[in-house]
């Protein structure tokens, strides 16, 4: 076997076992495909012939040369095994560099703030499921259902109507809900498409809150989504202390988003 592996690492065999691998040739038209002299082209005839890659036929003084398929089936048993394996490497390759790529662009079209409420993190996680609470620091109106596939709907602004559906809820540490605009808002971010990540982290009486938006396809949508959780979160802090943050200037006709922002075209 280790012959028959020598043989084949020279181009010039591989391509004369390429050559006669459909159909019986004589050495000079072997020759013929070649730069190199006949006696050289000989030379790796014989290396072949040895390995028990080819057949030899002689008439009167021409000699035809053929694959010997019973040599020639062990290599390629050996070079199937070698190249399946190389073949599944590259498929893992592959599917790590997709997987890597994938990962980076999620991390491109995401928002994510982080800030400290000095509450507990349950107090902190009561806001994001239960409706009365939530109002206070976001909307005017929400109809939401804290449980997995459960609505989400909040009424942000008197134009604005945010869809969505939550995702998971592991009480007090983190959940997750779908977000998008039923009406009003960014009209690139429809119900569905996007996906806000709430994770909660105690650090003694207070929590460290880090909401990520995933989904956001568009710099308009970036940009707009921070903004709009900074103005949130900053409510929210003052409501966990028990403080009153006062009316929300964004809750009125007069959005935090100029109406010439609306109809831009979408990058």
């Amino acid at each position: 076997m280790n012959l028959q592996l020598r043989a084949i690492s020279d181009p010039t065999r591989m391509r004369i076992l390429i050559l006669v691998r459909e159909q019986e040739m004589s050495a000079g038209e072997i020759s013929s495909h070649f730069s190199i002299s006949r006696p050289g082209v000989s030379q790796h005839l014989t290396i072949l012939k040895s390995a028990n890659l080819l057949k030899e036929r002689r008439a009167g003084t021409t000699r035809y040369y053929s694959v010997d398929p019973q040599g020639f089936s062990k290599i390629k048993e050996v070079m199937e095994a070698f190249w399946k394996d190389r073949l599944q490497d590259l498929q893992y390759m592959s599917e790590a560099e997709w997987r890597q790529q994938k990962e980076e662009q999620a991390k491109m079209n995401q928002v994510s703030v982080e800030i400290k409420v000095n509450a507990p993190h349950d107090v902190v996680y009561s806001y994001f499921v239960q409706a009365d609470k939530l109002v206070q620091w976001m909307g005017v109106d929400a109809d939401i259902e804290a449980r997995p596939d459960g609505k989400f709907h909040v009424h942000v602004s008197a134009e604005d109507f945010v869809t969505g559906k939550y995702v998971e809820l592991h009480p007090f540490t983190s959940l997750s809900f779908t977000w998008g605009w039923e009406k009003g808002g960014i009209r690139d971010i429809p119900p569905g498409s996007s996906e806000v990540l709430i994770e909660l982290e105690p650090e003694g009486f207070s929590t460290l809150l880090k909401v990520t938006h995933k989904g956001l396809m568009t710099e308009r949508a970036r940009e707009s989504h921070e903004k709009g959780w900074r103005h949130y979160l900053a409510r929210l802090t003052m409501v966990a202390l028990g403080q009153d943050p006062g009316a929300d200037p964004w809750s009125t006709k007069e959005k935090y988003y100029p109406e010439s922002e609306m109809n831009k075209p979408l990058k």
